[in-house]
């Protein structure tokens, strides 16, 4: 599990783990950007003509955060789907710790929480796949 997998798989995570990880944090805080939804364009490859185009828009949520700690610096980024202002600062504050580069505790538990959200993810897509799939047509026994 790497830092660049924390922004994808801590929105699938129970709010309530976020928030009680965030708790534990002895830094300082400084929100550069405050959680802020936006919408961003959807860039899709034209299989055909291997052009590209927007199919649409996406709403996002973006935080960006500083923490202080010991003299040093380190800053969090999240961007989340949706409308979801708890989800992206939460993440944007355990991203920013992750990247003090400290193999502490604290550390470990939100790579723990990130891969347990990633199993849990995987798991209903798993699901969701056998769902579609027994819908699927069998042309060849029609």
């Amino acid at each position: 599990m790497q830092r660049e997998d924390l922004n994808f798989y801590l929105q699938y995570a129970a709010l309530s783990d976020l928030q009680n990880l965030s708790a534990k944090l002895d830094s300082k805080i400084e929100v550069i950007q405050a959680p802020t939804a936006q919408t961003l364009l959807l860039p899709i490859k034209d299989p055909i003509s291997q052009g590209e185009f927007y199919g649409g828009e996406v709403l996002v949520t973006t935080t960006l955060v500083r923490l202080e700690r010991g003299g040093k610096h380190s800053d969090g980024f999240a961007m989340v789907l949706d409308d979801n202002e708890e989800y992206s600062y939460h993440i944007a504050l355990l991203d920013a710790y992750v990247g003090f580069g400290e193999q502490d505790a604290l550390s470990q538990a939100i790579f723990a929480l990130t891969k347990e959200a990633k199993e849990a993810k995987q798991k209903a897509q798993e699901e969701q796949n056998q769902k579609i799939d027994s819908t699927r047509v069998q042309f060849e026994i029609m």
